[in-house]
């Protein structure tokens, strides 16, 4: 993670918009094929093979020239790592670029010969796989998504890119022409590459439910529901496609911990990951991202500056005209008086996305308030009003034990500067 103090740069969420994967032309698309998707936030374990050591390709011996240990899963080097670089005779390449496990295809057949022979009565049906394991036991092979072999086939974007995360063979040299490679430096136990492996696991831990019958905006942290317009896909037909967008809170109260961990303010990987499918699934994200802002919720009583008791939801972030413009049952449309700014830096006519801060609150008690705060500096002196567009509706699906409130019962106070000036006004329901 290149921002590891969540608190210090106010990350509050991890946003994703992610496609139906319940739409129809999915693999083993069936509506019972339901599982989980979760994000882990902080340290995680780099140690990929479990067996307490490092591993990493430049270490492994070039003509026998360096020691090396053997365990369940293959070699790993003796000495500890000060440079990830292959060696620069690049004729000893192949003898370096062949994965975690440290073993060429042919060590592989031999080491995991009793694997080969309990496998071959299992998928014997299916001659093709069976090939395929008996090349390469690991499964570890890297294959180039435009490499020749698929010249004959046609295959699907998602067979082109099966194998392309593979870790043997992955770094040929270079050469005239497109370098078949997914990485030009050795592979090791180390994500963040500090020249050590990290075997610690505290995280929080979030998780989203796959489900059809929870993909429901309001639930399961599904902020927004876009239906695409009908478009041609590839077996020539034309329908509809959802996209939903999912925001997790990082602070949400229902995030289980794991390890020694108490708060986000060192926080070095993020980890993703699936659970519980019956059938393998697709998941596809037009965008994964963090999300920060300038606006901060207040968790502190105004008056005595104590920590006070936080509602059952309380929740900072924004909406705007691109994500939310076709929301149910209130679409974001631009305020009265306000034009989408021209984007300067494109050379085509291009418009900004238009947004708001957002503040969403559920169970909150009669006279009681919640607050958000921006730190700023602004010279005053040199304007006369203050101009603020305002909307207030409420919750889609409130809790059965909620109150809905009525015009006049909420009311807002904005606060400027140190020695502040409040300005206050009554809310009206439309």
């Amino acid at each position: 993670m290149e921002t590891n103090n969540f608190e210090e740069a106010n990350v509050q969420y991890i946003q994703l918009w992610v496609m139906d994967p319940y739409n129809g032309d999915a693999p083993n698309n069936d509506f019972d094929n339901k599982g989980a998707l979760y994000f882990n936030l902080g340290d995680i374990s780099e140690d990929i093979l479990r067996d307490g050591f490092e591993g990493y390709e430049n270490g492994l011996p070039v003509n026998g020239n360096a020691q090396f240990r053997e365990n369940a899963w293959g070699r790993t080097p003796v000495a500890q790592n000060v440079l990830y670089a292959f060696d620069r005779d690049e004729t000893t390449r192949s003898q370096q670029d062949v994965g975690f496990d440290g073993q060429i295809n042919d060590d592989e057949k031999t080491y995991r010969s009793n694997f080969l022979t309990a496998i071959r009565g299992i998928v014997s049906q299916n001659p093709n796989e069976l090939n395929r394991l008996e090349n390469d036991p690991s499964s570890d092979d890297f294959l180039y998504f435009r490499d020749n072999s698929y010249a004959d086939t046609i295959p699907g974007i998602l067979d082109r890119y099966k194998y392309y995360n593979g870790v043997e063979n992955n770094s040929p040299v270079a050469t005239s022409g497109t370098i078949q490679s997914n990485y030009q430096q050795p592979d090791a136990e180390d994500v963040n590459r500090v020249n050590g492996m990290e075997v610690d696991e505290n995280y929080f831990q979030y998780k989203v439910d796959i489900d059809p019958t929870k993909m429901v905006v309001g639930q399961n942290y599904i902020a927004d529901v876009f239906e695409a317009n009908p478009t041609n896909i590839r077996n020539g037909t034309s329908k509809p496609v959802k996209w939903y967008l999912i925001k997790i809170p990082v602070n949400d109260k229902d995030r289980e911990q794991f390890g020694q961990i108490s708060d986000l303010k060192s926080v070095k990987f993020i980890r993703m990951f699936m659970k519980d499918f019956k059938d393998p699934i697709v998941l596809r994200f037009a965008r994964l991202e963090l999300l920060r802002g300038e606006w901060r919720k207040y968790d502190y009583n105004l008056q005595t500056n104590l920590a006070d008791v936080t509602p059952d939801l309380f929740e900072v972030g924004a909406v705007s005209l691109e994500e939310n413009g076709q929301r149910d049952p209130v679409n974001y449309v631009l305020p009265p008086g306000i034009d989408r700014q021209s984007n300067v830096t494109s050379t085509t006519e291009q418009l900004l996305n238009e947004q708001a801060l957002s503040v969403r609150i559920c169970q909150l008690q009669g006279n009681d308030y919640r607050a958000v705060y921006k730190n700023t500096k602004v010279d005053m002196r040199n304007y006369k009003r203050i101009q603020m567009n305002l909307h207030i509706e409420a919750f889609k699906n409130p809790p059965s034990t909620s109150t809905i409130p009525e015009d006049g019962d909420i009311s807002l106070k904005v606060r400027l500067g140190t020695d502040f000036l409040i300005i206050t006004m009554s809310m009206i329901f439309h």
